[in-house]
């Protein structure tokens, strides 16, 4: 089942200011601190000197590094930048998402695997992978604890470590999407408005929310990691559905049980075919569409950025 979804909302971006060329006010010191740059000129990375004095809101930390002969090195300046910056322009490249799907020979869409641990998300995942490959499907599977041991591996287990870590997971699905590869992410992913976020940033039909429905008490069974037992004592604190909820998806595209209607046990073989159906029944393992260079508005793109290219290399030769 498709759903309609929202306009992406778009997160805050950070980015790295040089106020090397900026007069800096006197609180600044060496390592962290809060004082505010002064009134002045504040230089980009990119090159560009624009006046003006940042507002409290603006940033969030001054670092001064300093040689080993003591002097002080150039100020750099982090700070949260709002969408609506001025200097900041979303770049529309040449090569659009229909051109990569055409290419691959598939539809991308990120199909989001959400259930309690020791539900089988990732066994299944992988099995999918397994299965789309013997189909000459491209294919990445986003796993969140490999995300935690490089993207994510700043991040902890509170909230807002747990929402950050989501959001990433989901911007990286995004983008393999928008290359027309068939994203398969494997992630606890506990609360509903932590997903629905996700899902809001994709094309509706793009995420696929698939809900491993395993009971509590057969994850536990299972505890292949060893984390229930710790969790029960007290060993691991927010484990989630010991001591921290799970909120399960209302209105999944799939909704996957270890047991079929007859009651018998189903394999992981099984789900990960049910999943493929799905797929199929929807269209996303089909060729995209073929006449993408009879839409004129995509060609008059095309020859814009052509124009714009032969501008900026102005004969020099790319």
């Amino acid at each position: 089942m498709a759903k309609l979804t929202s306009p992406p909302v778009h997160t805050p971006q950070e980015a790295q200011l040089d106020t090397s060329s900026a007069p800096v006010s006197e609180g600044v010191q060496n390592g962290f601190t809060n004082a505010q740059p002064s009134s002045g000129y504040v230089q980009a990375r990119a090159g560009a000197v624009q006046p003006g004095t940042l507002e409290e809101t603006d940033y969030q930390t001054y670092t001064r590094e300093e040689h080993s002969n003591g002097a002080s090195a150039p100020v750099r300046l982090s700070v949260q930048t709002s969408p609506c910056v001025s200097h900041i322009h979303w770049h529309h490249g040449a090569v659009g998402r229909l051109e990569k799907e055409r290419l691959l020979q598939q539809r991308g869409c990120l199909l989001w695997f959400t259930g309690l641990s020791g539900s089988g998300k990732s066994t299944v995942a992988c099995l999918v992978e397994q299965m789309l490959l013997a189909q000459g499907k491209l294919t990445k599977v986003i796993d969140g604890d490999n995300l935690r041991h490089g993207l994510n591996n700043g991040l902890g287990f509170s909230a807002e470590d747990r929402e950050e870590n989501i959001r990433r997971a989901g911007e990286v699905g995004k983008l393999m999407v928008e290359t027309g590869i068939i994203a398969i992410a494997s992630l606890i992913s506990p609360y509903a408005r932590d997903r629905q976020k996700i899902r809001s940033r994709l094309a509706p039909g793009d995420f696929i929310e698939v809900f491993m429905d395993t009971p509590l008490s057969t994850c536990e069974a299972r505890d292949c990691k060893g984390l229930y037992k710790k969790a029960r004592a007290g060993l691991i604190k927010g484990f989630t559905g010991i001591s921290d909820p799970y909120e399960c998806p209302e209105q999944p595209e799939l909704v996957l049980q270890d047991k079929g209607p007859d009651g018998q046990l189903l394999s992981a073989q099984d789900l990960a075919e049910t999943v493929i159906g799905y797929l199929q029944q929807t269209g996303r393992l089909a060729h995209p569409p073929t006449q993408l260079h009879q839409n004129g508005r995509h060609l008059q793109q095309q020859l814009q950025f052509m124009g714009h290219l032969a501008t900026c290399c102005n004969g020099d030769g790319i």
